[in-house]
């Protein structure tokens, strides 16, 4: 992943060089501390130097036009900000210098705004950080490792407007839906929402081993509020494992004794739209139902698993499922392939094996190795599927076993009704 050694680059040019100062903030004051808020330690602070912040409550602070490094005692502890205070704000940094932020919890974050369209030098990386409210990276490139995005109503864990950023072990969570009137208002938000800004294209996103997941919809009398996804992108995405799992947000249902309903599906787990699409490597995708993926969203094409499945499927008929790998290698003896069955859409899929899905007669098949080209076979029996399946749309779902790391790559799925 070329973006990702472009950051390590940029990792080591955000080291303080040797004679750069280092300032201590501490609330409480103390021999040995400069500053007691950390904006004036911001304004001392010289490109390059670092800010260490002991554990305490802070108000807000804008960093602009120096890269500085600001550097908390732990996530939970130096807490920054409040869900009413104005955002934390990083922008208009040096042409190649890198701003860090570490074992912080900031709260409703901005990075790269409000900044003109030269503000794409603003450079990013944050660790060990929780941003509550979520976190804007906009005209900036950023880099967020082992972080938590923990939105507000209505709006995304993290938004990406017309940047480059990179996620690794990180959890971002939108949003649910919400009926207040005023900002938090409106439908519920994506884990990450991926757009561009003002014209600006859409950047790239690469996520790592993250847990994406979006709010959940609202439904009430005589309207509805949709629910969000893991992903929405407009831009390039890419997902890669072998921990990512996104997750699309349930849907709301609102009954009146009177009979009547009103009704938001559940989300999809990937969302490209527009010219927006999305790449997944390796990942476990979930959505409480409906598709796990809508629009341009495409898997891993060298070992990532295609099906097909026979129709239709009667008691007297036998159902047929053949999955192939893309590029098997060898004969694919080194893959194996899992078929997975879900007819409630109960339960988020990964890892595919284990006693919930074992417990069904035929919802899970492996096999251990592949045939010389590469592809698995499943059949049902005529007479082998229960009746209380009958006119349920059942989801059969390809995973494959990459040798080369032992992950389970989430490939084609395919639905089939069993008719009587």
């Amino acid at each position: 992943m070329r973006c990702l050694t472009a950051w390590v680059l940029l990792a080591a040019a955000s080291i303080p060089a040797r004679g750069q100062s280092t300032w201590t903030v501490d609330d409480d004051g103390g021999p040995g501390v400069q500053f007691t808020a950390i904006q004036p330690a911001v304004d001392a602070a010289q490109d390059g130097d670092v800010v260490l912040v002991a554990a305490g409550v802070y108000v807000p602070f804008v960093m602009a036009g120096k890269a500085l490094s600001v550097v908390g005692a732990g996530v939970g502890l130096t807490i920054v900000g409040g869900w009413s205070a104005p955002p934390t704000e990083v922008r208009d940094l040096p042409q190649g210098s890198v701003a860090t932020l570490a074992r912080l919890t900031l709260s409703r974050t901005r990075l790269g705004t409000p900044a003109p369209a030269s503000d794409a030098h603003t450079a990013v990386i944050a660790v060990d950080v929780t941003f509550l409210g979520g976190a804007v990276a906009r005209l900036a490139r950023a880099r967020f490792d082992r972080c938590a995005m923990i939105a507000q109503p209505a709006t995304p864990g993290l938004a990406v407007e017309a940047g480059d950023v990179v996620m690794s072990n990180c959890v971002a969570l939108g949003g649910d839906a919400s009926s207040v009137i005023g900002p938090s208002g409106g439908q519920a938000g994506p884990g990450v929402l991926h757009a561009n800004w003002l014209g600006a294209p859409s950047g790239v996103l690469e996520i790592a081993d993250c847990y994406l997941e979006g709010g959940e919809g609202y439904a009430t009398f005589g309207w509805t509020l949709p629910a969000g996804e893991g992903l929405r992108t407009a831009g390039v995405a890419r997902v890669f494992g072998p921990q990512s799992t996104l997750v699309g947000g349930a849907g709301d249902l609102a009954s009146f004794g009177w009979g009547g309903t009103w009704f938001t599906p559940a989300a999809p787990a990937i969302h490209a739209f527009g010219i927006g699409s999305a790449t997944v490597h390796h990942a476990a995708l979930y959505t409480p139902a409906g598709p796990a993926t809508t629009g341009a969203v495409v898997f891993d094409p060298t070992w990532l698993p295609t099906l097909q499945a026979t129709s239709p499927w009667t008691p007297a008929s036998a159902l047929t499922l053949t999955a192939k790998l893309g590029a098997p290698g060898a004969g694919g003896a080194p893959y194996a392939i899992a078929f997975s069955f879900d007819a409630a859409r109960t339960a988020a899929p990964a890892p595919f094996v284990g006693d919930l899905w074992l417990a069904d007669p035929f919802a899970i098949a492996v096999a251990g190795g592949l045939d010389a080209t590469g592809a698995a076979t499943l059949v049902v029996p005529a007479g082998g599927a229960p009746l209380s399946l009958a006119w349920i749309p059942i989801v059969f779902q390809t995973v494959a076993l990459d040798p080369t790391t032992g992950a389970w790559g989430l490939g084609q799925s395919t639905t089939v009704v069993f008719t009587l």
